[in-house]
């Protein structure tokens, strides 16, 4: 999953409207919801927006989520 710097939102690079990410989320959770779910931010995306999509993902019934980084290569 991925946020890009205008705030959208990616799921399986597919952009998804915040409001249909539940339901796409429960959709994929066909084996449970123990699934590690990555979310990747744009640098200049604002914070909250990431943490209103891990709250959603959580509220999806995920467990697992984690943040994902960039690291820089200088």
């Amino acid at each position: 999953m991925a946020v890009d710097e205008k705030g959208a939102i990616f799921l399986a690079d597919q952009a998804t409207a915040v409001e249909d990410l539940p339901a796409k989320l429960q959709a994929l959770a066909k084996d449970g919801f123990d699934e590690r779910i990555y979310v990747r931010g744009a640098k200049s995306v604002n914070y909250g927006r990431i943490a209103e999509v891990m709250s959603i993902i959580t509220t999806a019934g995920y467990k697992k989520v984690a943040l994902v980084t960039d690291q820089d290569t200088k």
